[in-house]
């Protein structure tokens, strides 16, 4: 963001991508009114795809790592809570997340750490943030999924991924229908 400057869609989308659903639904309407009055382009070269389908046939995870705000929330309001294992100091929505081991702040976790937890899952949004992280710990064997979320119109395909991934296909649609 470039006081005077074009606030670019993919610069907006950073901002969201980096708070948990609640905040990001609550800020949305002020984004927009900085877009409205500087104007807003896309991000030359951006392309926006939609959410990754899942590319394994695994069995649902138990020890999960969410390394993003956002997804969370998702694995709260999926039922999956009592899977988290490790989360960033980001992740303070519900007020339960805050009682789950902290691996650092968004964007610069502990990889040793995350290692020694052994999680069978590691949920990171793909966002560009974390993306040395996602390698070195995908390059060190652990499963990793990267969650894209670029708008609120992306929350039922991520919703309905997010369930997927955590082997609750069922609650994950739910929550896509509802939305």
């Amino acid at each position: 963001l470039t006081i005077g400057g074009a606030l670019t869609l993919s610069s907006m989308f950073r901002i969201l991508q980096t708070m948990s659903i609640h905040k990001c639904i609550a800020s949305f309407p002020l984004l927009c009114v900085l877009c409205a009055v500087w104007g807003c382009d896309p991000a030359p070269g951006v392309v926006e795809t939609a959410p990754k389908a899942p590319t394994r046939d695994l069995a649902p995870p138990t020890r999960v790592i969410s390394l993003g705000p956002n997804l969370t929330e998702f694995c709260f309001a999926l039922g999956a809570s009592d899977r988290l294992i490790g989360v960033t100091l980001d992740c303070d929505y519900p007020p339960a997340a805050r009682e789950i081991l902290s691996l650092g702040r968004y964007g610069s976790v502990d990889t040793e750490r995350i290692l020694g937890l052994e999680p069978d899952l590691v949920l990171i949004p793909e966002d560009g943030w974390l993306e040395d992280t996602a390698r070195e710990l995908s390059s060190l064997g652990l499963r990793v999924e990267s969650v894209k979320l670029v708008s609120i119109g992306d929350l039922p395909a991520v919703a309905t991924r997010m369930g997927v991934l955590l082997g609750l296909p069922e609650a994950g649609t739910r929550i896509a229908v509802a939305m």
